[in-house]
């Protein structure tokens, strides 16, 4: 048994230093199937699984494989990441007015967690959601709220993101409000400048809280991930973290730049769909 055990780590590290996007779409045997893991004998046999990204909810994923087990995928990624990666992946596609609203629910969420990071230690986690309830659907009052709890927490006011100049004539929020309330259709210009204003103020945020509060993220996320493990115990809850545009793990996210990351998708498009020809 260890040497079957031995044969197939080696395997797995060859697996991994494969480029990802070289192998078949339903390749997914780096998240761990327990039950299969458990059970067979060779890297060779194991079951291809299947990400069913359409199925996410709530910041999990239902997975499953060819013998039929599932499980769920908890995504270390919190929702603002989320958002704004789809955002991403909406403008490459052409889909400007989505990708615009992809980007403005991101900045909502980036407000959220903030006020969730700078709540932690002045209430209860069942304190914090019942607080949370009373301005869940207004994003003016959460602005505010994030405010001045910034405020408190750094001594100097943020940049208010809603009063900057998209354009000469235009703010965000009224770029923002016209795009979601008004059905106006943006410019594929005008939806990467307000990305890139989007990205640019949330990286200033994740920059920030690394070097202040790094701790607190690590605990944050600990309590996200056990939140989402405890409501799927019965479908054997495993983690997946990183691969986003905007993530709070990573190392170089001072140098990253909002052109360089949309090329860097586009060009993983094409190479995908490359593939899928071949």
């Amino acid at each position: 048994m260890s040497t079957t055990f031995h044969q197939l780590k080696n395997k797995f590290k060859v697996f991994m230093n494969q480029d990802p996007l070289v192998l078949p779409e339903d390749r997914f045997d780096f998240i761990n199937c327990q039950p299969c893991f458990d059970c067979m004998t060779e890297f060779a046999t194991s079951p291809s699984l299947v990400l069913l990204s359409h199925h996410l909810r709530e910041g999990t994923c239902e997975l499953s494989c060819k013998n039929g087990h599932k499980t769920i995928v908890c995504l270390q990624n919190f929702n603002f990441e989320i958002h704004f990666q789809i955002g991403a992946l909406a403008f490459i596609d052409g889909y400007y007015a989505e990708s615009t609203f992809a980007f403005a629910k991101a900045l909502e969420r980036a407000y959220e967690f903030c006020i969730k990071l700078f709540s932690l230690e002045d209430s209860s986690s069942h304190g914090f959601e019942t607080a949370w309830k009373s301005i869940k659907k207004s994003s003016e009052r959460q602005l505010g709220v994030f405010i001045f709890l910034y405020l408190k927490r750094f001594k100097e006011c943020p940049l208010i993101f809603p009063d900057q100049k998209l354009t000469s004539s235009t703010k965000c929020s009224e770029f923002r409000n016209n795009v979601i309330h008004e059905g106006y259709l943006p410019s594929k210009d005008e939806a990467f400048a307000y990305g890139k204003m989007v990205f640019e103020y949330i990286r200033g945020l994740i920059v920030k809280l690394q070097k202040e509060d790094k701790e607190k993220i690590q605990q944050l996320t600990g309590m996200h991930l056990q939140n989402l493990a405890n409501k799927n115990k019965t479908l054997n809850p495993t983690t997946m973290g990183g691969g986003a545009i905007l993530s709070l793990v990573r190392s170089d996210i001072e140098e990253v730049s909002f052109e360089r990351e949309i090329e860097n998708l586009k060009q993983r498009n094409i190479k995908k769909m490359r593939c899928e020809h071949e």
